[in-house]
């Protein structure tokens, strides 16, 4: 019975739930019909429908009633009713303009002086007056005619009551009328509407200008932009007039603002942007540069023009920083941001390059409000001040303006700098951080290799001291503790530039085109010679080699350095062969610059990282044949093993140094096994210079397995992982977990471990295939015993 009642109960409200699904469903889209009718069709012509509703209403009524009563109208109390009718809409006209005048002088005192000129402008008070001047005059006329014309008395009462309607009927529409014009967004509107008009008409006026003066001169290839130019020179009183009006918008803004407006208040300040960008589009093909030193530096003829309203955009800006109203300070930052945008596009008549005038002197403006904030603190403004940069940088870099690009550069930095000393502005550097990145990965895919070693340069120059203070910050705020703020600030941005060898290396062997082909390679070089040059300054000035941010690096130079090495081999690269080389070089040594410039390290997972990485690169080498890259990998190997057995700059267990000692092994087993006993002789020679330091280090200690014997056992683990070892993997894959023995078992089999165990130290692990080959196998163990060469021992 319960499940009865339990399925019956489930029935009813699947049902319900359907009925109600349904009927809320139609419900919502009626309402949205019949909205949409009301607000798009009906709402529009409520006024006028209303309004010619009522006035037929009215004329049928006062129709029926005047024919009622024509009949006992005399002559005399018609023209009495004229008369007042006359009079009655003459005071009336007098009151309503009167009246007027208080509405707009109120509104004026509140709103702005610039009304006046717009309300001026406005037809429809005239045609107001001279229509109920025109009824006037009719009421006076009928009362005139009226004695004379006794028969068609009833019909001018129709007429004069009629009109008395319409004079109601207009007085309501013209107050209605006088109120909308001076509601704070239409009036707006009508502002900016008339500024743009303006504007638009000196477009026809220096078109017309422009067509008469290019006609003088019909041989000269820019007479057109010169003329224009020339045109638009000719007509600063009239700019000075729109500057007056954008004047009033300003004004407007402040007592808006003094009204706690402040949303109608920012819409005035998108207005006065608008007005502003229309302005430069019109001269986007006709602006000059006017030399004003000797030096070259330039201003646009439009100068004088811009000047006045940046300077009142930035006492705005400035204002609202001031009263902690970090909405209205990034409308104002994000002016001069689109201002500066739009003014990139402007093209110059007497064209030189390089820089962009307008450009300069809008973004000039904004680096002065961004100082502002950076001295008042205002976290937000410096955020999506920092943002805005980056956009900026983004357009200069699209339309070739490296003088703008650089000096973008230097003020991003300003701000990066700044914020690193304050906990409270993480996000800000962050974000400064990142653009960076965004900036190298953009400079190296897309554009050409022309130019691309200036500009990513003049980025990492400025990208390399934010990493190396905020790493410094982030240590002594939070010693190892900082990892989330280490990855997303510092690792990420390196790992998303380093995999853009990747996508040039994709696009270079799909390309076809010669040409674009060397343009890829070319910048696959430039991008691994800069980053090689930012890592290089880090290991000097890091002063730790110990960090999450110091393990990204020492990954992805092991990457970098693989990466170039396999390049070397391939047929396209070899005219880049030996520039490749000297690169790959140059990332071996990375880690041994690491460990040689910290003032203090542990062993830990950076270190390792460090080491894996030389060894990856010594391995990979050595593959393809590249030997003189693999000694320097096993220099830089037993370099860090030596500094970590003397323990100078830190502290660590006797065997942690063997360890890495083993890591040079790997690469003199692979030597061993192709036969390189220059090689070999080196490692033996590095294994005994350690050996002597360990020993210095830890002494002589009874039961304790000497270094040698260490680094002997290491080779006997990895013998041991060749026999479980069954998957290859590839490199990328050794380089993210760290593991060169990886790497080194895809090269090298178990009888090449013993045997070199068995030259180094001269014996080597039982049961082994070495046995049968040297004679030591249980079969013919006892005559070739006599033979066994001298020293060799087995060990199980």
């Amino acid at each position: 019975m319960e499940e009865k009642e339990e399925i019956r109960v489930g029935i009813f409200s699947k049902t319900k739930g359907f009925f109600q699904y349904d009927y809320y469903r139609t419900k919502l889209r009626w309402q949205g019909f019949l909205s949409m009718i009301y607000y798009r069709w009906i709402e529009p012509r409520l006024f006028w429908g209303t309004s010619v509703s009522l006035l037929a209403s009215f004329f049928i009524l006062d129709w029926i009633i005047v024919d009622y009563l024509a009949p006992q109208f005399a002559s005399g109390d018609a023209v009495t009713f004229f008369v007042s009718g006359g009079a009655a809409t003459g005071t009336i006209l007098a009151i309503a303009f009167s009246l007027q005048t208080i509405v707009i002088q109120n509104a004026a005192e509140r709103r702005s002086a610039g009304l006046y000129d717009e309300i001026r402008k406005d037809k429809t008070p005239l045609a107001i007056c001279a229509f109920l001047s025109l009824i006037t005059l009719s009421f006076f006329g009928m009362a005139i005619a009226a004695p004379t014309h006794p028969t068609s008395i009833a019909s001018m009462l129709k007429v004069g009551t009629a009109l008395m309607g319409v004079v109601l009927w207009v007085l309501y529409f013209f107050y209605r009328h006088t109120f909308n014009e001076l509601d704070p967004v239409r009036a707006l509107v009508r502002i900016e509407k008339s500024l743009v008009a303006s504007l638009k008409e000196l477009e026809v006026i220096a078109h017309d200008a422009t067509i008469v003066l290019k006609w003088q001169s019909r041989k000269d290839g820019t007479s057109k932009e010169l003329a224009e130019a020339a045109a638009y020179g000719r007509m600063k009183p009239r700019f000075r007039e729109i500057n007056k009006r954008l004047g009033f918008l300003y004004d407007y803004h402040d007592k808006l603002l003094a009204s706690q407006e402040k949303r109608s208040a920012k819409f005035i300040l998108e207005s006065i942007k608008r007005v502003l960008q229309q302005y430069i589009m019109l001269r986007s093909g006709s602006s000059l540069r006017i030399p004003i030193s000797l030096w070259g530096t330039t201003e646009s003829d439009s100068q004088d023009f811009l000047a006045p309203n940046l300077e009142e955009l930035m006492a705005k800006g400035k204002a609202y920083i001031k009263a902690d109203d970090d909405v209205g300070a990034n409308t104002v930052a994000f002016i001069f941001r689109d201002l500066a945008l739009t003014a990139g596009d402007v093209k110059y008549v007497n064209e030189r390059g390089g820089d962009n005038p307008i450009t300069t002197q809008c973004r000039g403006y904004f680096d002065e409000l961004l100082k502002f904030a950076l001295a008042q603190m205002n976290r937000e403004v410096i955020f999506q001040g920092a943002a805005a940069y980056g956009q900026l940088s983004m357009h200069a870099l699209d339309r070739g303006q490296d003088i703008e690009f650089d000096s973008i550069n230097r003020s991003l930095f300003t701000i990066g700098l700044k914020s690193v000393t304050n906990h409270e502005f993480d996000i800000v550097w962050g974000r400064v951080v990142a653009i960076y990145a965004q900036l190298a990965m953009k400079l190296a895919k897309e554009g050409s290799s022309f130019g691309l070693e200036m500009r990513l340069k003049s980025v990492i120059e400025h990208w390399e001291p934010l990493l190396m203070l905020v790493s410094a910050m982030l240590s002594k705020r939070f010693g190892r503790g900082g990892l989330t703020l280490e990855t997303d600030y510092l690792c990420n941005p390196l790992i998303f530039l380093a995999g853009t060898f990747n996508e040039l290396d994709a696009a270079m062997r799909q390309a076809t085109d010669p040409r674009v082909k060397e343009d890829l390679q070319e910048k696959i070089m430039i991008l691994a010679d800069q980053i090689y040059f930012l890592f290089r300054e880090l290991s000097e000035h890091l002063k730790s080699a110990n960090s999450l941010f110091v393990k990204t690096i020492a990954d992805i130079s092991g990457r970098l350095g693989c990466y170039l090495l396999q390049l070397s081999t391939e047929v396209d690269w070899q005219g880049e062969k030996a520039e490749l080389l000297k690169r790959a070089t140059g990332y071996v040594y990375l880690p041994h610059r690491f460990v040689r410039y910290a003032e203090k390290f542990e062993h830990d997972l950076t270190l390792d990282a460090l080491v894996n990485a030389a060894t990856v690169m010594g391995i990979v080498a050595l593959e393809k044949g590249e030997r003189e890259i693999a000694k320097h990998a096993l220099d830089t190997v037993s370099y860090i093993a030596t500094e970590v057995a003397k323990g100078e700059k830190g502290s660590f267990y006797d065997f942690e140094s063997t360890r890495i000692m083993a890591r040079a092994g790997y690469i003199g087993l692979l030597a061993h096994k192709m036969g390189d006993k220059e090689l070999v002789e080196e490692f033996k020679k590095k294994l005994s210079e350690f050996e002597e330091t360990w020993t210095k280090k830890f002494g002589e200690v009874v039961g304790r397995l000497d270094s040698s014997e260490r680094v002997e056992h290491a080779m006997w683990a990895l013998r041991d992982k060749k026999g479980e070892y069954k998957h290859p993997y590839d490199i990328s894959w050794i380089l993210e977990e760290g593991k060169p023995e990886t790497k080194l078992l895809e090269l090298v089999d178990i009888i090449d471990i013993d045997r070199f165990c068995l030259d180094v130290w001269k014996s080597f692990v039982s049961p082994s295939p070495l046995e049968k080959e040297l004679g030591l196998d249980k079969k013919n163990r006892d005559p070739v015993a006599a033979a066994k060469p001298a020293g060799v021992t087995k060990k199980k």
